[in-house]
């Protein structure tokens, strides 16, 4: 018999086909797919898809938490940026993910987001200092409550999400939440093993222009590198782990290159039967050029693309962090979370002084300077870089306990979720102040040197009320306490 050429969707054969083939096709096509024999037994049922489970909760904290309805029973608003969004953006840092919150400014100071300036709803956002960030319910500044800038920004690598709220939801966490509460979430430990690896690296010829010295256009490369390795197990069913390295350095924007180097640990091990733990630690250091100075309008207007005016500022800063998460679920009704943390943040900033005002007066006689940038001729029009710098040296240490209890209950048609906490911390700061005899001094004289220290005790509670399945009323209250002292 012949071929059949193809079969089309409206049952038409084309191509040569002979009559018998034709019949033969036809009683198939009529009887085949509904006949059977009756001596033949019909086929066993398909077997039902296995559903696949659900990942097994770890020990954190959660702003919104993660169930179906969460957002909506959050007092105030918030908002969830989950994994999928962040694979899908693909960010180089985590400005990028904020910027598409509602209501919310983000911008870095440096390249690649090394230090993040964060606002809410029209509040400044110079150093995060009016909004509470969070890493898995840590707070990530230097020193939560004398000095709440944010100097250390998680890596982006290291995000499986971000949750912000902003509004009174915000009551059980604290302090320094006027404008909101954001919190990074980390990598979960897999189920099985999982191993990841990612290289980035490019470059692209920009022009140079250098302070006192003449451009050199084109040709001349400013390379970026990042290397992401993670590995992460589950030995048995009551311990999982994931350890993940991440690297990157830059020539930076604006010839103003960075290196940075981020390490991230991470078990959960089972306590008990109703319990489980999750230790957590970090390393991070980086070091980046960073000036503190600004361009005047006649600066700009000259060469708005030129690079740092001061090539010598830079920043060097280590970051050690602990943290120990364990929840106790006693009934199907009554949890309890409590987070320990410690923390230790070395920075060393140094910065070459300089002058805005025209020599003289005072000031150092015009060839006593290293160099200057801007039109001389005008009062405050330049800007004149003395041959010395400034290093300010500071330590910071943290160190905090958190117990939070949930309890569910009923009191008659109203169902009640009842969250009381407390929380005490202890951070000191040391910060030493030296005078260097050139640009790029490591150790100079001593100008100043004093010590902070800060004890803080906070509680809270919160009510949640579901009088209906349409109205949630949510009272709450935080009362906090701290007491500063200061060595000079």
């Amino acid at each position: 018999p012949g071929p059949v050429a193809g079969l089309q969707h409206d049952g038409d054969l084309q191509g040569p086909v002979r009559p018998a083939t034709a019949l033969a096709v036809a009683l198939f096509m009529v009887l085949g797919p509904s006949s059977a024999r009756a001596d033949e037994p019909a086929p066993p049922p398909a077997p039902a898809p296995t559903p696949t489970p659900a990942p097994t909760p770890i020990a954190e904290v959660r702003v919104i938490g993660d169930k179906a309805d969460a957002l909506q029973k959050v007092p105030g608003s918030g908002t969830l940026v989950t994994t999928k969004e962040i694979d899908r953006a693909q960010p180089q840092d985590v400005s990028e993910m904020l910027r598409r919150v509602p209501g919310l400014t983000a911008t870095q100071q440096e390249s690649n987001g090394l230090r993040l300036d964060v606002g809410i709803h029209g509040l400044d956002p110079g150093r995060s200092r009016r909004v509470l960030i969070l890493e898995d319910g840590v707070p990530v500044a230097v020193n939560p409550y004398s000095e709440p800038d944010i100097y250390y920004v998680p890596s982006i690598e290291r995000m499986r999400g971000i949750e912000v709220v902003k509004g009174s939801g915000n009551i059980l966490f604290g302090p320094q939440t006027i404008g909101g509460v954001i919190n990074f979430l980390t990598l979960t430990p897999p189920e099985h093993r999982h191993e990841t690896a990612e290289i980035d690296a490019g470059f692209w010829a920009g022009d140079s222009c250098s302070p006192g010295r003449p451009c050199l256009l084109g040709n001349v490369p400013e390379g970026y590198a990042s290397v992401m390795v993670s590995h992460g197990d589950a030995p048995n069913e009551h311990l999982r782990y994931v350890v993940q390295l991440v690297h990157k350095e830059s020539d930076g924007t604006r010839e103003e290159g960075f290196s940075i180097t981020d390490v991230l640990g991470k078990v959960v091990f089972d306590t008990s039967a109703r319990g489980e733990a999750t230790l957590k630690l970090g390393f991070r250091d980086d070091e980046t050029m960073s000036d503190d100075n600004g361009l005047t309008q006649g600066m700009y207007l000259s060469n708005p693309r030129q690079p740092t005016l001061s090539p010598a500022d830079r920043i060097s800063q280590q970051r050690y962090d602990a943290s120990l998460t364990h929840v106790q679920r006693f009934d199907d009704r009554t949890k309890l979370t409590t987070i320990a943390y410690v923390s230790r943040t070395q920075r060393i900033w140094n910065r070459q002084d300089y002058d805005r005002n025209t020599p003289g007066a005072g000031l150092l006689p015009l060839n006593q300077y290293d160099y200057w940038v801007g039109d001389t001729t005008l009062t405050g029009g330049a800007m004149y870089f003395r041959n010395t710098d400034t290093i300010l040296d500071r330590h910071y240490e943290v160190a905090g306990v958190e117990p939070r209890l949930e309890w569910r209950a009923a009191t008659g048609d109203i169902s009640h979720t009842l969250n009381v906490g407390a929380r005490l911390l202890y951070e000191t700061a040391h910060y030493q102040q030296r005078s260097g005899s050139s640009p790029t001094s490591e150790a100079g004289s001593l100008d100043y040197v004093f010590d902070h220290h800060t004890w803080a005790f906070a509680t809270y509670a919160e009510d949640r009320l579901e009088v209906r399945d349409w109205l949630l009323v949510t009272p709450g209250v935080r009362f906090e306490q701290a007491a500063f002292s200061s060595n000079v």
